[in-house]
């Protein structure tokens, strides 16, 4: 049986993430919370946050789906979504997903705590130089697995995405020049990267 959905009241104490320390260890909820806040708008942005819960794959609550790895983010006082494809079906026996990292000083300017929905676009050709060779085709256990090692450790966070409503975010993959990202240590001098896109996506 899953574990009862937290609340936000549960957030770890606030004093838990007042360390200067980039690399933080990070803080968790006891278990992922079904209370989302309201503060995202339907716009692509930023949402610089603390990773507070990983939604397991094989549970449905607090939004989760076998298509995807849910990421709970809490900024500003509330909790919100945050939705990472893992791939689904393989095309031409290909991974559906391929994945990338790239390690540079945070894009959009320095992580400030909350939703920015009118920051600079991120685009994997224009801003990152990058294109759809620089990335390794994943299996969705590959994808979920590359997930876990390197958001094991992490605190705080910044995410590239488009909102889907109020409570969350999604399209972390190339989108066309408003492409979505997950960074990694986004208050350190180079924030870590991880950057995604489809099969059929050639940039």
């Amino acid at each position: 049986m899953d574990a009862p959905a937290a609340d936000v009241a549960e957030l770890p104490d606030a004093s838990a993430f007042d360390a200067p320390v980039v690399d933080a260890p990070p803080a968790r909820l006891p278990a992922c919370t079904n209370t989302l806040g309201p503060g995202l708008s339907r716009a692509y942005g930023r949402l610089d946050g603390r990773l507070v819960a990983i939604v397991p794959l094989q549970t449905r609550d607090c939004n989760g789906d076998p298509d995807h790895v849910h990421l709970q983010i809490a900024a500003n006082g509330a909790v919100y979504d945050v939705a990472v494809n893992l791939g689904h079906r393989p095309v031409a026996g290909v991974p559906e997903l391929a994945v990338a990292s790239d390690d540079l000083p945070l894009p959009g300017g320095p992580w400030v705590e909350g939703w920015h929905p009118t920051i600079a676009p991120l685009d994997y050709v224009a801003t990152l130089h990058l294109h759809a060779a620089d990335f390794t085709p994943l299996a969705p256990a590959g994808v979920a697995a590359r997930l876990d090692s390197e958001l094991r450790d992490v605190g705080r966070i910044a995410v590239f995405a488009t909102g889907y409503g109020p409570d969350g975010a999604h399209n972390v993959h190339r989108n066309g020049g408003h492409d979505g990202a997950l960074a990694l240590s986004p208050e350190g001098a180079r924030a870590r990267l991880l950057l995604f896109r489809f099969a059929t996506q050639s940039f």
